[in-house]
């Protein structure tokens, strides 16, 4: 093995939990975190200024080094950095940072599990990038799904939901803020399955669109999102307080 993990192993989870540990565990400067999926160096900093000079090289440097004494090799040339500012801290024009020789410049987006984030977190990006795939997939399936005969309204559900699993990925981060703009290129998506789904030819009227959308049992996707960011930010805090009372009931330690 000379990169990665072995795919499909017993030791797989093992040897990365190893590794992410010994990752975490590096003297770091105060504001440097690390989040060992995907590896992502988080700098806090009042500045743009003040958070570069943290960043580089004491922050990323340490990250990095500690990979390769585990006998891994970073891409750095893969790198992505990104500002997430306030509207009158913007970073300057071609801003770029550099690692272990790698000059990486800092962009306005940065692509991190699928999702598409940008530095004043919009998300406007991410949709935008993803209505082209939503409208494709639903093109192919519709193909499946002719208005006359074809499958029956179980399975035509089983399909729709497919495009709303795609559609809602990682609600939890982008639904508090999304924009009027992501809001409405989400709605068209939701508004071509919906008509399809229920073997209709058009909808124009807001009145048509609420009945499809009645008829297919399908919830309204940015009602849908909200609720599940709900339910997200009320487990993180049920998990926050059972951790709360564990460090009380051990002395400030948690048993494994």
């Amino acid at each position: 093995m000379s990169c990665g993990i072995p795919q499909e192993s017993v030791l797989g989870p093992p040897l990365w939990n190893i590794g992410c540990d010994y990752v975490l565990r590096g003297d770091l400067p105060d504001g440097v975190s690390v989040i060992c999926y995907e590896t992502l160096v988080l700098v806090r900093g009042e500045s743009y200024q003040a958070a570069a000079e943290t960043a580089t090289p004491p922050g990323v440097a340490t990250v990095v080094d500690r990979i390769q004494q585990l006998g891994l090799k970073t891409a750095l040339h893969k790198a992505e950095a990104i500002c997430f500012h306030g509207p009158w801290t913007t970073p300057p024009p071609g801003s770029q940072r550099s690692v272990g020789g790698v000059h990486i410049g800092v962009g306005s987006t940065m692509k991190y599990l699928v999702l598409i984030l940008d530095s004043r977190w919009t998300f406007e990006e991410h949709f935008r990038r993803l209505a082209p795939k939503l409208d494709r997939t639903e093109a192919a399936l519709k193909r499946l799904l002719p208005n006359l005969g074809g499958p029956d309204a179980p399975c035509r559900r089983l399909y729709a939901g497919i495009v709303r699993s795609m559609a809602l990925y990682g609600t939890p981060v982008w639904a508090p803020s999304l924009g009027k703009r992501p809001a409405a290129r989400l709605n068209a998506c939701q508004r071509i399955m919906a008509i399809w789904m229920v073997r209709g030819y058009t909808a124009r009227s807001p009145a048509k669109r609420r009945a499809s959308l009645l008829t297919c049992h399908h919830g309204i996707w940015r009602q849908q999102s909200l609720h599940a960011c709900t339910i997200c930010a009320w487990r993180c805090n049920a998990g926050a307080k059972l951790r709360c009372r564990d460090k009380s009931r051990y002395g400030g330690r948690v048993p494994a």
